[in-house]
């Protein structure tokens, strides 16, 4: 018997249980934490899908170049035909004044509201779990901390005993 399955089969059936939950939450913080990272970054998206557009005009502006309407309508439509080929959604940037356009990835926002909702399922199932197994939690974690006793004092190892009279 390895030392992992000796340690598995030594601990209680709710701590078992609660490590899975928490291992379930772990997971879920990183989910939550790459779709912040997504939504916090999804300018970029917006600044990606424009930039042959958005060169175009300021090239006109600084007048680098002058106005071809007939390059200027290829670059809306091929601006467009992204947003249709990558699912984009084009949306009103209150923020910034009327008639600004902001390219968006729903998947980002879904994602988001997703991950949160989850999180929050997870948290809302620990902490229920605590409440109601945290009598069984209480009373495996102190025979544990006597299994950890006798096998120092049968150890006839002073300092294994000083740990764990130390954690114990």
């Amino acid at each position: 018997m390895t030392v992992a399955t000796e340690e598995r089969d030594s601990e209680g059936v709710a701590t078992s249980q609660l490590a899975k939950i928490d291992r379930a939450l772990a997971e879920t913080k990183t989910r939550l934490s790459r779709a912040r990272f997504a939504a916090r970054h999804e300018i970029e998206t917006a600044a990606d899908v424009a930039r042959p557009l958005d060169q175009y005009g300021h090239a006109v502006a600084v007048k680098r170049r002058a106005p071809d309407p007939e390059e200027a309508r290829r670059l809306t439509l091929e601006l467009l035909e992204r947003v249709e080929t990558e699912g984009l959604l084009l949306e009103v940037a209150r923020s910034h004044g009327r008639g600004l356009l902001f390219a968006r990835d729903p998947r980002v926002q879904v994602e988001l509201a997703d991950a949160e909702r989850a999180k929050t399922e997870i948290v809302n199932r620990r902490r229920d779990f605590l409440t109601e197994h945290g009598d069984a939690l209480k009373a495996e974690a102190d025979a544990s901390d006597m299994r950890e006793m006798r096998d120092a004092l049968a150890s006839d190892d002073p300092a294994r005993v000083r740990e764990a009279l130390a954690t114990g």
